[in-house]
């Protein structure tokens, strides 16, 4: 499978980060944006396929690299790495909380920088996150629309997840259906949650390839360069990123 090399610098020193954007260019990865603040990031998380966030723990301002990282993380679930200089004690824990890749202190080394990034890209492409990030609940409770109560989803169980303005909704097989509402025909469940914030809750393995859906792979039945197929689902694949989604799977292709 092949590993997408999509960077995100977050540094407010601004001839720091165009030295690691040029030394990263130099060694075949692509530096989608340069953010300086909170904000940015978030704006080119949004408008952007990113794979790696690189950020800098102590930033100007009232922003600082975990509150970034853990916004990040919310939007979609990615290989962090920090980079510090003097970091604040009381940050520590925090930082932890966010499972980085890596640490690198400054001064960068910039070969070390490169070895990091692509060695991290490969441990989250394998599946392989560090041991507090694995420790995720296999079961959520969430309300529905118009609901007084909460109901707990297999999150194995879930189909995939679309966007419904600022709620979503969120597909499961048959027999989880029917375990919830045992006397309701199937369908989705309607929750007052945006779904990028669902994303940290759900397992790390579902796909987020379009700002729409958040698809769970065990359920994809067939793939086409335009759409992908979840049992009798049909989901537009974006243009322009047929190359890229494709790329997550691994394809054995005739000639």
């Amino acid at each position: 499978m092949l590993t997408e090399k999509n960077i995100l610098i977050v540094e407010d020193d601004l001839i720091l980060a165009e030295n690691i954007k040029q030394s990263l260019q130099k060694d075949g990865f692509h530096i989608v944006g340069i953010a300086n603040t909170l904000k940015t990031a978030v704006a080119i998380m949004g408008k952007h396929e990113v794979n790696l966030a690189l950020i800098d723990i102590q930033l100007k301002g009232n922003d600082n690299g975990v509150l970034v990282a853990s916004e990040i993380r919310a939007i979609k679930r990615i290989p962090i790495i920090y980079i510090t200089g003097n970091t604040p004690l009381e940050l520590h824990e925090a930082m932890e909380k966010t499972c980085p890749a890596a640490f690198l202190e400054k001064p960068l080394r910039m070969r070390e920088l490169s070895v990091q990034i692509d060695l991290a890209l490969k441990n989250f492409s394998n599946g392989i996150f560090s041991e507090v990030e694995v420790k995720q609940e296999d079961s959520i409770y969430i309300k529905e629309v118009n609901k007084s109560f909460y109901v707990k989803i297999q999150t194995k169980e879930i189909l995939f997840v679309e966007a419904d303005k600022m709620k979503s909704k969120i597909f499961l097989t048959k027999s989880e259906y029917a375990r919830i509402y045992p006397n309701l025909p199937n369908q989705y469940i309607s929750v007052a949650v945006p779904m990028i914030r669902l994303t940290d809750k759900l397992p790390s393995n579902f796909i987020s390839f379009h700002k729409s859906y958040l698809v769970n792979p065990d359920f994809i039945d067939k793939i086409d360069p335009t759409c992908i197929f979840v049992q009798s689902h049909k989901i537009p694949i974006p243009d322009g990123k047929s190359k890229s989604v494709l790329s997550k799977f691994n394809i054995i292709r005739g000639k």
